[in-house]
């Protein structure tokens, strides 16, 4: 998921919730493009009423904008221990931050 640049102002914060799957291995990761510009947050887990064996659990995560300037955070999961294991992009957010 790529989105249009988001305008944000230095202090703000942006949540989102991702699937997270990691019941079959898969870690969620993030890079942060311009480091000092944003953080994130591991929030909490969504619990769910009527979970099926191999559902995805629903994360929540929050991206807290520093300082001015652009942004991109990418959200990904990965076989941490395995090398050649290619990632899978979950969301990667823009921020415009003023």
């Amino acid at each position: 998921m790529t989105t249009q640049p988001i305008s944000k102002k230095a202090g703000e914060t942006h949540e989102l919730v991702l699937a997270n799957r990691g019941s079959t291995g898969l870690t969620i990761q993030w890079e942060v493009s311009n480091e000092g510009l944003a953080t994130v947050e591991r929030l909490d887990n969504i619990v769910v009423e009527e979970e099926k064996p191999g559902d995805a659990i629903q994360t929540r995560y929050c991206i807290h904008l520093l300082k001015a300037g652009e942004v991109t955070v990418h959200f990904y999961q990965t076989q941490l221990w395995d090398d050649d294991f290619p990632p899978i992009t979950l969301a990667r957010l823009t921020f415009v931050v003023e």
